[in-house]
């Protein structure tokens, strides 16, 4: 019988990269990702793949199994983090696929904000609305003193991704996934000192001019309606019958949303607009807002 044949990795990968540069000029296309990629495939460190590729041969199911993984990344536009399950946020790794939106560094300081303001009022309970991954409170959990936090999505199939991530990062306080269309299914009487929330807050227009890659996100996590609001609104028509008195919101939201947002704020006589504190790239990102109980 015909010996299986073998190629030598890092011919494989030279003749992939000299490829995929002919059929398809991708601005995010790196050697290190396909390297991740391949040590994901093979269930090796990608520093070990990186050290033995002139010694490591594949065979057909090897090359069948790394070529469908390079395929979707760099034909189909599937995020990397898809590709490899897992994305690090904040000081905790989460479990991520195409149901949940991938936790994105700008989302770090939604955490920081919502810690700093926990530790310094003593707070003990948090709710988290369109959790998604549950990445926002589940790092908050982990790095505070909070003892008591609900992670809160419309979608099933990301709270089975959440409560992954929940045993994932050892989660030891009081955490629980709750299926709900925001506070459709929470019960009044359960109050909460914190509200914190990363909701959709792209605009209706902006939607088509996302990259191929993050239009492969789930649209549910993304599409925040025509002004890119209506989760803000949603959120502060209702948060005051849940939050306990000087109690708080805090709000991810999108760099041109500020002043609409300071303007649905004011509606409200329960609330007050505190600051809003910008991203690294100097874009306004975390609102802070006050409850008035």
């Amino acid at each position: 019988r015909e010996k299986m044949k073998k190629i030598l990795l890092k011919d494989f990968l030279n003749n992939y990269m000299d490829n995929i540069t002919k059929e398809k000029k991708s601005s995010y296309f790196s050697s290190d990702e396909c390297l991740r990629i391949i040590a994901k495939s093979l269930n090796k460190d990608k520093n070990y793949i990186y050290l033995h590729l002139n010694d490591i041969y594949l065979n057909d199911s090897d090359i069948k199994n790394i070529s469908s993984m390079l395929k979707k990344r760099y034909i189909e536009n599937i995020p990397l983090q898809y590709i490899l399950g897992k994305q690090n946020f904040f000081k905790e790794e989460y479990m991520v696929n195409e149901n949940v939106l991938i936790p994105r560094q700008d989302t770090e300081i939604l955490v920081e904000t919502a810690i700093y303001y926990i530790n310094k009022n003593k707070y003990v309970s948090l709710l988290d609305l369109c959790t998604g991954s549950g990445c926002v409170g589940i790092s908050i959990a982990n790095n505070s003193n909070i003892s008591k936090v609900d992670l809160v999505d419309i979608s099933e199939n990301a709270l089975k991704v959440a409560s992954k991530n929940i045993c994932l990062n050892d989660v030891k306080k009081d955490i629980k996934v709750i299926l709900s269309d925001l506070f459709t299914k929470l019960n009044t009487n359960n109050k909460y000192d914190i509200i914190v929330s990363n909701p959709p807050y792209i605009k209706e227009k902006d939607l088509v001019k996302l990259s191929k890659e993050v239009k492969n996100e789930p649209i549910l996590a993304l599409a925040g309606g025509k002004s890119g609001t209506i989760f803000y609104k949603k959120i502060l028509e209702n948060a005051y019958g849940y939050l306990n008195k000087n109690g708080m919101i805090i709000f991810e939201i999108g760099y041109d949303e500020l002043e609409d947002i300071k303007k649905i704020i004011a509606e409200y006589e329960h609330y007050t607009y505190i600051n809003c504190i910008k991203d690294l790239g100097g874009n306004d990102r975390v609102v802070v807002i006050s409850f008035i109980g």
